[in-house]
């Protein structure tokens, strides 16, 4: 029993590891340019109003901030990513609350990544 649910996870994480083409780039980069990546394309779809309505729970896992939240979620467990990643993860989150304004908090987590990525 424990060897099938075993091979069923490993299965899983294989088969949403190469899920999508986003993810797949994604995750061929180095964790500096794959946050670089992933702000910047959080920066793009923050405003969005589709966003700020359905979030990342977005039932169309076509949609690009599904499509995003999948890739930070899944590069969190990659090992040379060292859950980095949770901040940027976070700020996702806080813009989807906000309506994709800037708050006290977006601005912390901007200041921190930018430190961590040199991010601009």
């Amino acid at each position: 029993m424990k060897i099938a649910v075993l091979i069923i996870l490993l299965c899983g994480i294989t088969t949403f590891a190469h899920a999508d083409p986003y993810s797949d780039r994604i995750f061929k980069l180095a964790p500096n340019e794959a946050a670089k990546t992933l702000y910047q394309d959080l920066l793009k779809f923050k405003d969005d109003p589709e966003f700020h309505t359905k979030g990342f729970a977005d039932s169309n896992p076509k949609t690009k901030y599904r499509i995003w939240h999948e890739a930070v979620q899944h590069a969190k467990t990659i090992e040379n990513f060292n859950n980095k990643l949770a901040p940027l993860w976070l700020l996702g989150f806080e813009y989807r609350k906000s309506g994709g304004k800037k708050t006290e908090y977006t601005e912390f987590v901007t200041e921190v990544l930018k430190r961590e990525y040199t991010l601009e």
